[in-house]
């Protein structure tokens, strides 16, 4: 099936979370709410469903109570928590449920889902650009995945200015990868951290006297594994 059949369904939306009209100084009450993460394409398939009750509290709390896997429940502990971060209200997260599937769930889909279902339970919308995931046990379990796979192709994303850029190290911004049979796994530096996550590249876009961010893709050569295939471009 070309392209995405979904990408993140909402469902069961629940209660008004706040009482006031503006939603950033506004009374946090209670709410249950569920968050579907659901995405098709032509390379593979994403699912998890997580049900997440908030409601306010003297510090920011997580418990998981839903029946699931010891990694399932630590993805959705994680997910919560970064939901939470930075909030000017502290609040309780209880995670009461997570469906997964077999073949469609993979690392950090709970993760995601529990994010999601947090910031819907709290009308935040685009809390972050990504949710990415830097927990060791995490990262060492979507390696595991990727373990054996191909890597058909990397996205990278650099800085360029008045039609060149700096070398390698010095312009790379952003670079995504693409194994076989898998979502797009972006790599973002958040200080000391490398956070995957599970996205598209972003387009280029123009930064004014700033100079551009401009992207382009290599493809890794079948006739010699491992190796990339021709480089990018003198300019984006």
């Amino acid at each position: 099936m070309a392209g995405d059949c979904a990408a993140g369904i909402r469902i069961q939306p629940g209660r008004a979370f706040r009482h006031a009209k503006d939603d950033a100084t506004a009374e946090i009450i209670r709410i249950m709410t569920t968050f579907r993460l659901l995405r098709q394409t032509n390379r593979s398939s994403r699912f998890a469903e997580v049900t997440v009750e908030v409601k306010p509290s003297k510090r920011p709390d997580v418990e998981v109570t839903a029946t699931a896997t010891a990694e399932h429940r630590r993805e959705a502990d994680l997910g919560a928590r970064w939901a939470l971060r930075g909030l000017s209200e502290a609040a309780k997260v209880t995670v009461t449920d997570v469906v997964i599937t077999q073949i469609d769930t993979s690392t950090g889909d709970v993760y995601e889902a529990t994010a999601h279902a947090v910031w819907q339970a709290l009308r935040i919308e685009h809390r972050a650009p990504y949710v990415g995931f830097s927990d060791p046990e995490m990262v060492a379990s979507w390696l595991n995945d990727m373990a054996g796979r191909r890597l058909d192709a990397v996205t990278e994303a650099r800085h360029w200015y008045d039609g060149r850029r700096e070398p390698d190290a010095e312009s790379l911004l952003h670079a995504w990868l693409y194994f076989e049979y898998t979502m797009p796994v972006g790599l973002h530096g958040v200080g000391d951290q490398l956070m995957p996550a599970k996205e598209d590249p972003y387009r280029s876009y123009d930064m004014d006297d700033y100079g551009k961010q401009g992207l382009a893709r290599r493809y890794i050569r079948t006739s010699c594994p491992g190796s990339l295939g021709p480089g990018l471009p003198t300019a984006p």
